[in-house]
């Protein structure tokens, strides 16, 4: 983000744990065939029709309610798609589910995520966890954290291990 690309596909296949020298479990991202740079966001290219503003790209199961719309999108995208990331690391669920993609997608659109302490009470987790969790979740991208090191630092000031940052 910090270089004007907006990911657009987050999701666990595309975030791998790897060893830089003494540091195991570094986070890269990987696969941005659908990333974008934010200045170019509502250009149409008309050799790859994939980038056209209103477009639907990305992983039903991630995507934003703004991406689903084919509304602008920015850093807060991949929040919401971290956001949904972190749900299911929390609860082994993801945050929406149903029969099929478009139930799916309906759903980033028109519902709130059942709050991860009331679908996993057996867990005990932690209400400043799920708020995090939560605010990453939120449907006006205004009201989500609006930068990754935003989400980082308050994942950071609830004493969770931060991973050392991968550089390239």
């Amino acid at each position: 983000h910090h270089h004007g690309i907006v990911h657009r596909d987050l999701k666990p296949d595309n975030v791998m744990l790897t060893e830089r020298g003494r540091h195991k479990d570094v986070v890269r991202v990987l696969d941005f065939g659908i990333a974008k740079l934010r200045d170019e966001q509502n250009q149409v290219s008309a050799t790859n029709p994939m980038t056209r503003a209103g477009d639907l790209v990305g992983t039903p199961q991630y995507m934003a309610p703004e991406q689903i719309r084919g509304e602008k999108v920015d850093a807060r995208t991949d929040v919401y798609a971290l956001g949904a990331m972190l749900y299911e690391m929390v609860t082994g669920r993801l945050p929406f589910e149903g029969p099929s993609l478009m139930a799916i997608l309906s759903k980033h659109l028109t519902e709130l995520p059942v709050p991860p302490h009331i679908r996993r009470p057996d867990l005990g987790i932690p209400l400043a966890l799920e708020q995090v969790v939560m605010d990453a979740l939120q449907k006006d991208p205004q009201h989500r954290p609006p930068t990754m090191e935003v989400l980082s630092e308050r994942l950071t000031a609830l004493g969770l291990h931060t991973l050392p940052r991968d550089s390239t």
